[in-house]
C-alpha cells in the first residue's frame, strides 16, 4: 500500500510529464482480435473500444452468486462482466494492442467505503485522457482530459 501513488500535486509531476512508449504486444492472446478496432486515428480507436466494452456491460445481466471473477481478458470478454475494474483491464489492453498506451485508475471516495470505480487514462494527441470502460465514455475538450484534470476542475464532471 505504501508503495502507491495518490494523485496530487505533488506526483502531479511524475505521472504526467512523460511521454509513455506504446507497448509491444504482439504476444498477447487478444492482439489479432484487438486489431479489428482499428479506426483512421487513435481517438476514433478509443471509441470503438468504447463502444465495444461498454455493450458488454450493457447487455450483462448475470446473478452474483453466478459470476466469474478474475481470469485472463481473452476469458472476462468469454464470460461477459459489468465490473469496472475487469472492463478497465479489457481496455487497456485492446487500446495497447492497438499502439496506445493505457494504464489503469482507481477513483476512490475515502470518506466512503465501497464507493469507487476504475477507469483508463489513454495517451493520445499529446496527453492522457480518461476512458470509462463500463459507461463508453471518454473525458474530451479539445484535448483528452485526464484524471488530475478532473480532479480539479469539475465542471466537467457536470452534465
Amino acid at each position: 500500500m505504501q508503495e502507491m501513488i495518490l494523485l496530487d500535486k505533488a506526483s502531479f509531476e511524475y505521472l504526467y510529464s512523460f511521454q509513455p512508449q506504446a507497448t509491444d504486444m504482439r504476444a498477447h492472446e487478444l492482439y489479432p482480435f484487438a486489431k479489428q478496432f482499428r479506426q483512421g486515428d487513435d481517438r476514433q480507436t478509443i471509441e470503438s473500444i468504447l463502444r465495444y466494452c461498454s455493450d458488454i456491460a450493457l447487455h450483462y445481466d448475470v446473478p452474483l452468486e453466478q459470476m466469474h471473477f478474475g481470469g485472463t481478458e481473452m476469458e472476462i470478454l468469454n464470460w461477459g462482466t459489468d465490473w469496472c475494474a475487469d472492463m478497465a483491464r479489457v481496455g487497456a489492453v485492446l487500446l495497447m494492442c492497438n499502439g496506445i498506451p493505457a494504464r489503469i485508475v482507481h477513483l476512490v471516495n475515502p470518506t466512503k467505503a465501497y464507493n469507487g470505480h476504475v477507469v483508463v487514462e489513454a495517451y493520445y494527441e499529446g496527453k492522457y485522457g480518461i476512458c470509462d470502460f463500463i459507461y463508453g465514455y471518454y473525458f474530451y475538450d479539445g484535448k483528452p482530459l485526464d484524471a488530475y484534470e478532473l480532479m480539479h476542475n469539475k465542471q466537467y464532471l457536470d452534465g
